[in-house]
């Protein structure tokens, strides 16, 4: 009894429930291949989760609204393109689905910048602020990855896929080797716009790591800290 009731405390807790959502997307989208109806409710389930940040970061009612109207662009243009039957129309598809992914990566800019800026304001370590550091680094992932797939959408020929990465999505497999700084070489780069966003993901990888164990350190010593 006592087991269950931790465990629902636990999962009634935000940062739990959009890490544990988080977690699932990501590996949903590096195992499976998702398409039509699949998309709509994967994109709903993550972009549904990701409104709890409002509960974590309550921020201002303009950035309220914001969220809200790149929620609906999102969730449009996807059920628009998926459900539409836009197959004899591949220049309307294209846009729907650039619109998507561009609105989708508005919003992940938006949640990432709120979660930082919450995190920073912490004056103390807890379990919380580490699981929130956890969410920004998986959010960033998924950013890049949707950042990779609007530019294949506009040029095919933008990335060097290897034959076994082409039954389930390879960008957020590259996003993350990617992001580590790991790299197989497997998904290489060929647009100069898609080497330069890989580039500068690399880099904000160390930056976020850098930053936030410095971040991490620095308020576990001055709350160890004696007081004189």
């Amino acid at each position: 009894m006592m087991r269950w009731q931790f465990l629902k405390l636990s999962l009634e807790r935000p940062y739990n429930q959009l890490l544990f959502i988080l977690i699932s997307i990501v590996s949903i989208g590096v195992i499976f291949k998702i398409d039509k109806i699949e998309t709509i409710i994967v994109s709903f389930i993550l972009l549904s989760s990701l409104l709890q940040v409002l509960k974590i970061t309550r921020p201002s009612q303009h950035i309220s609204r914001l969220l809200l109207g790149l929620t609906i662009v999102t969730f449009g243009t996807i059920v628009t393109n998926e459900l539409g039957g836009f197959q004899f129309f591949p220049v309307l598809s294209i846009l729907f689905r650039f619109i998507t992914l561009l609105s989708s990566s508005l919003f992940l800019g938006v949640v990432i910048t709120l979660l930082i800026q919450t995190l920073l304001r912490q004056s103390q370590v807890t379990a919380d602020l580490v699981k929130g550091g956890i969410c920004i680094y998986l959010l960033i992932a998924i950013l890049w990855s949707i950042l990779y797939q609007a530019i294949a959408v506009l040029d095919s020929q933008a990335f060097l896929i290897l034959p076994e990465h082409q039954d389930n999505n390879p960008f957020v497999y590259f996003s993350f080797i990617t992001l580590t700084s790991t790299g197989f070489g497997d998904i290489v780069p060929i647009n100069p716009v898609a080497k330069l966003l890989a580039g500068f993901e690399a880099m904000f990888g160390q930056l976020y790591l850098a930053i936030v164990i410095a971040r991490l350190v620095s308020l576990y010593s001055s709350q160890n800290s004696p007081r004189a």
